[in-house]
């Protein structure tokens, strides 16, 4: 993922252009992980909307890396600021946190798609009457 999403584009709009873009792929089973700069502009929640719809896009499971936004979530979730530093520190040295930062490391996947989040068009969802 790459970009950043425009204003007036939801978690549902991108959420439903994930699922389409999936399922035309065919990521049945698999395991998908999410990963890019555009991945340091989404919010908890617009990944937890993303990673609850593996169902619908027919894969095992979709998951993101750890970033600042998965320590936001351990502090917002009482974790103490000695054991977030110590998770950190642990991730980092073991080459699993990504820091948005820093340049990304080249990692080795099945298949690569691409999805430019300003180009997530707002998307109208329901019965075809």
């Amino acid at each position: 993922m790459s970009g950043k999403l425009r204003n007036g584009v939801t978690a549902t709009d991108l959420v439903l252009t994930v699922t389409q873009i999936l399922r035309k792929h065919g990521v049945v089973g698999k395991f998908v992980e999410f990963y890019g700069n555009g991945m340091g502009e989404l919010s908890l929640a617009d990944r937890a909307t993303i990673a609850n719809m593996s169902p619908e896009y027919g894969a095992t499971m979709g998951f993101f890396p750890v970033d600042h936004v998965t320590l936001q979530y351990l502090k917002l979730t009482g974790r103490s600021d000695e054991t977030v530093a110590m998770i950190e520190a642990y991730l980092r040295a073991n080459k699993l946190f990504v820091d948005y930062n820093e340049p990304p490391q080249d990692r080795a996947y099945s298949s690569y798609l691409e999805l430019n989040l300003d180009e997530v068009e707002p998307c109208i969802s329901g019965p075809k009457r």
